[in-house]
């Protein structure tokens, strides 16, 4: 019996344990089948009702390349199993047509890791799948992408239909479809009354994510972070906050950090259970409030991701955020112009070529001109009421007692490594990530780092149980 055997099985909510993955012909599974050998031992899991398969997988001696470490080999055979399942799960029986493995960090014989595995997105017979391999506190040690061709409705291996349903049937799981590119509207009513628009991908009964941009931006802000961990298994929203984009233009009501807390905590009574909130700027200010004013702020939210704020902020960055909006409000004569203004303020940045993104957060108005789809009114009601102070910021952060995640962008002139250094005396038990090459939009600038981020830090929340 190996250690992965006796390795108590993970108690999660979430992850459903599967027996070793059969082989419907003759023989046995490369991988999965060599249980008693010196090569693998591979226990896997299954999100329960999501297209995403997890493995806890020890490399034997048997599978050494150079002295004491993990032939490549081994770790491409390990990553292109559980990606080929991962299909079958999706109810996709395929083969392997292409398979690009980086390989990060050298694997020591012997090693415990674990791996997950997502469908990304089906087209016709073709399966894009895409997986890693870690080490047991998180550290990539190799990523793959894999391109499989669903087979013949007629093949030697049979139709794949009925696979599908035998693989299913053994497992007693429904095979389950990727999430949709295209996000879902959803409609909440915020404290007001006003209406509140939020895009969401994946199923309801996920475990939810709710995403909140900073001031001037919209829900589009987080489309790209949002899609990609709706991937891995998440219930993701991204809101737009009152005055910004679809949702109400609420001036009667002012635009100060009690109203939209008071919004942020008629969406949250609207989901099935807290969720993980994820808020930058203005977002993170809302969310990190909500969470340490609350009576209970367990109960409040799962965890708490604060993008490039934090109580303390450089007057320096908010000053040229603040002109950058001010100077804006008059709008532009074309998405090109918004683009070329985009690009002078975001200075560490290249002007991007594809400005459709930027389309959805302009609207067109019958002068002939685009202006960014948020009330100009909220600057002179946030000049007029002030801003929420420090004080209050810190006393909030010293009263949150759920996991939180502090991301700062390399490069941001909002927050310093002093106003990082006060909010982790405030918050102790908080992780923090520091995204070179980012700015204050930190997911704009790094969503490829940041997602990484914010993913490994969910999973580790929501496995332990998600309270300090």
């Amino acid at each position: 019996m190996t250690d992965i055997d006796r390795t108590p099985i993970p108690r999660s909510d979430h992850w459903l344990p599967l027996e070793t993955v059969p082989i419907f012909g003759e023989g046995r599974s490369f991988i999965g089948g060599d249980v008693e050998g010196d090569r693998f031992a591979v226990r896997y899991f299954q999100r329960r009702g999501r297209t995403i398969l997890g493995a806890q997988v020890r490399f034997g001696p048997g599978t050494e390349g150079g002295p004491t470490l993990v032939h490549g080999g081994a770790i491409s055979s390990v990553l292109e199993e559980l990606l080929g399942r991962t299909a079958f799960l999706a109810g996709q029986v395929a083969v392997t047509a292409n398979l690009s493995v980086n390989y990060r960090k050298p694997v020591p014989l012997n090693a415990r890791t674990k791996a997950l595995a997502w469908v990304r997105h089906v087209e016709r017979r073709k399966v894009h799948v895409a997986g890693r391999l870690m080490a047991m506190d998180g550290t990539l040690l190799a990523d793959a992408e894999g391109l499989f061709v669903r087979v013949a409705e007629e093949s030697p291996v049979g139709r794949p239909r009925d696979l599908a349903a035998r693989f299913a049937s053994y497992f007693a799981v429904e095979p389950v479809q990727p999430v949709s590119r295209e996000p879902r509207v959803r409609m909440f009513e915020g404290a007001a009354g006003n209406r509140l628009v939020a895009d969401t991908w994946g199923n309801p009964n996920w475990p939810p994510v709710l995403f909140l941009h900073g001031g001037g931006q919209t829900r589009h802000s987080w489309g790209g972070a949002a899609y990609n961990l709706a991937q891995h298994g998440w219930y993701t929203l991204s809101l737009d906050q009152r005055g910004h984009g679809d949702s109400d233009w609420t001036r009667e009501d002012g635009y100060r950090t009690d109203t939209y807390k008071a919004d942020l905590n008629a969406v949250l009574r609207d989901l099935n259970e807290p969720p993980a909130l994820v808020g930058a700027s203005l977002g993170g200010i809302t969310s990190l409030v909500t969470v340490g004013e609350a009576t209970l702020p367990e109960r409040t939210a799962r965890a708490l991701v604060l993008v490039d704020v934090t109580p303390r902020l450089e007057t320096v960055g908010v000053d040229r955020i603040v002109g950058f909006m001010e100077s804006t409000v008059d709008g532009f004569d074309s998405i090109e112009a918004a683009g070329d203004a985009v690009a002078a303020y975001r200075r560490h940045r290249s002007r991007p070529k594809d400005l459709s993104g930027l389309r959805k957060n302009l609207r067109l108005r019958d002068d002939g001109r685009y202006y960014w789809h948020w009330d100009p009114q909220m600057l002179t009601m946030a000049h007029e009421s002030g801003y929420t102070t420090e004080e209050r910021l810190r006393a909030a952060a010293r009263r949150v007692n759920i996991p939180t995640l502090l991301v700062r962008g390399g490069s941001s002139d909002v927050v310093s490594e002093q106003g990082v250094k006060q909010f982790l005396e405030d918050v102790p038990d908080a992780k923090y990530v520091d995204v070179s090459g980012a700015g204050h939009m930190v997911a704009g600038d790094r969503n490829d780092v940041f997602t990484e981020s914010v993913m490994d830090f969910l999973e580790a929340t929501f496995q332990s149980g998600g309270t300090r």
